[in-house]
């Protein structure tokens, strides 16, 4: 577990190269927490924030949000109820001295040109949550107000202003010193201000204005929150080491147990002991790793570097001789450097977009383009109007959605009992499953896909075909001729994704569901589809109207056919009537 909870504040001012050096300092440093202001925002998304590990938190459904966070830890919570267009907040959990505490991180930016005086409602209310539910609180923010308290050159109505709100809280301010934090034109300023719970003044150490250049008018803080949080550890699945893997399955199925397949207790134990010798061959053969966090958003090289350290010279001659020119000098430095880091990330792109040669990886492509990373499923609103305010809550409210009629049950249900078998039904199912034919349908599956809960993935089942088939053929024959099908392959992984093309995402039913079924029963199905499609429908087809389960054909030919009818009617003058249905929630309340 880490010892401590690395900061970072940040506003980006939607620029491009501020994001790319952002991203860079966040994989260098090993921050977990980015509290960011005015994000780079570009076709109806943030852009520029995709870091692997980390989870991005901002409002759906408004144009250009001005605070998201970033983070890496698993138990994060939004909490949409108090986060809008300028606010966003989190719930964590960390534990500090073995004490697991609850911390709420707040992004916040507070707009010069606001009507009303800062703080935002949407804070207050934070705030005074906060204070109510006992929850400490970290709030990272752009106020756009002066005040020497926090080390400001003078004092305006709007530090008045926050200072009055900060004196009826238990809020204290983390700057230290006097270091600007706003530099432009000549000018600096202290405008960024770090507020934390009084409780968290021993906790947070270490709060400074980073040195580094940010390519934005606004300088980088970092601070660090004493605690630990858990390290995300992973098996990947390509590091295998497949040669010990095979051997070691080999000896596991060796050591087994005698085993009865004409028996639903025999069949059942034959099943368990060769998917526990799968998982357990797989985990001491793919050990545990933590998971890579942060990455090189762009290449950097030399010349980069040697920039990068030239702005940071003049930036640091600018603040010790306070010579106009000199500030010149620092923004012509500071134009080529963003000018230079621009242009190499458009390179890497090119690079990257230029190495894709094959329709698999520009799907795979596709799909990461299109995939809004600010989506996750956490707080959503029930039908009375209430937010839910834990995962348990969220998980009941979309189980009584999307499984209406059903019950919550810790009892695996009871497996249907096999059937008497007959001599005809074992022939039929050794004629079905062969080697050939489990070898053909285990290699049909990408070797990488998504297990079932048992953790089971194809390339398991492929690199070790010449032990692990033997024991399926068995298994599926005695499946097949029985008509049994075991509990442990009727458990399914049910997961919830959004729904495409919605404003917001704040209900139940703006996201479905998908199932992971398991790879051994998926493999037993493709057998009996390839039977089907190769012999029973040979000897007796399907209509030609039905464009389900034929091969070239699919949703687009049944439109097409549909079309031509209409058009057919309506170029002879005829009437086209047609009827349809539309059965909400179809998969879920038919059978």
């Amino acid at each position: 577990m880490a010892s401590t909870i690395s900061f970072i504040q940040a506003n980006l001012q939607h620029s491009i190269a501020a994001s790319r050096i952002f991203t860079r300092t966040v994989g260098v440093k090993g921050i977990d927490v980015a509290l960011i202001q005015e994000p780079w925002y570009r076709g109806g998304c943030i852009r520029g924030l995709n870091i692997p590990g980390f989870s991005l938190f901002s409002v759906n459904g408004i144009d250009r949000p001005r605070a998201c966070i970033l983070m890496r830890n698993e138990t994060a919570w939004m909490l949409p109820e108090f986060s809008c267009r300028d606010l966003v907040a989190v719930l964590i959990k960390y534990n500090e001295e073995g004490v697991e505490r609850r911390l709420v991180v707040c992004s916040a930016y507070l707009p010069y040109d606001s009507e009303d005086p800062p703080p935002s409602k949407e804070l207050e209310d934070l705030v005074r949550h906060c204070e109510k539910e006992n929850l400490y609180l970290v709030v990272g923010c752009d106020s756009n107000a002066h005040h020497s308290v926090w080390g400001s050159t003078n004092c305006n109505g709007r530090g008045e202003a926050v200072m009055e709100f900060l004196n009826t809280t238990n809020l204290e301010i983390l700057n230290r010193g006097n270091e600007p934090t706003f530099c432009s034109g000549g000018r600096s300023e202290v405008i960024d201000i770090t507020l934390g719970s009084l409780r968290l003044l021993e906790s947070i150490i270490g709060w400074e204005v980073s040195s580094e250049p940010s390519l934005s008018d606004h300088r980088h803080i970092l601070f660090t929150l004493r605690g630990s949080v858990p390290v995300r550890l992973i098996r990947n699945p390509r590091g295998t080491n497949w040669g010990p893997f095979k051997e070691d399955l080999r000896d596991r199925l060796g050591r087994g147990p005698e085993m009865d397949m004409k028996s639903e207790a025999g069949l059942g134990l034959a099943i368990h002991w060769v998917q526990q010798a799968l998982v357990l061959a797989y985990e001491n053969n793919c050990p545990l790793r933590p998971v890579k966090m942060g990455r090189q958003s762009l290449k950097w090289t030399t010349e980069l570097e040697s920039l990068r350290r030239e702005v940071r010279r003049l930036f640091n001659a600018c603040r010790s001789n306070k010579n106009p020119h000199s500030w010149d000098l620092y923004r012509e430095a500071q134009r080529n450097y963003r000018k230079e880091v621009r242009k190499a990330s458009k390179n890497a792109w090119r690079a990257f977009c230029s190495s894709i040669d094959d329709l698999p990886r520009s799907a795979k492509l596709h799909r990461a383009l299109s995939r809004d990373p600010k989506i996750k499923l956490g707080s959503l609103v029930a039908p009375t109007g209430r937010h839910t305010q834990s995962e348990g809550e969220t998980l009941e409210l979309l189980h009584t959605t999307h499984f209406p009629n059903s019950g919550v049950t810790q009892e695996v249900a009871a497996p249907v009992a096999a059937h008497p078998t007959r001599h005809p039904d074992w022939r039929l199912a050794t004629r079905l499953v062969t080697y050939r034919r489990v070898e053909w349908a285990t290699d049909s599956f990408a070797p990488y896909k998504s297990p079932g809960v048992d953790g089971i993935f194809p390339a398991l089942l492929q690199q070790a075909r010449e032990v692990v088939i033997p024991y399926l053929v068995r298994i599926f024959c005695a499946c097949l001729a029985t008509g049994y099908v075991p509990a442990i392959w009727r458990q399914v992984k049910v997961v919830f994704i959004p729904k495409t093309g919605r404003n917001t995402y704040s209900g139940p039913r703006d996201y479905r569901l998908i199932s992971f079924i398991l790879f051994l029963l998926k493999t037993m199905e493709r057998l009996v589809d390839r039977y089907l499609r190769e012999e029973a429908l040979a000897i007796v087809p399907l209509h030609p109207n039905q464009h389900a389960y034929q091969a070239g054909k699919l949703v687009e030919t049944v439109l097409h056919q549909l079309v031509a009818w209409v058009e057919k009617a309506l170029d002879q003058q005829e009437i086209a009537l047609g009827a349809f249905l539309d059965i909400e929630g179809a998969f879920n309340n038919t059978c």
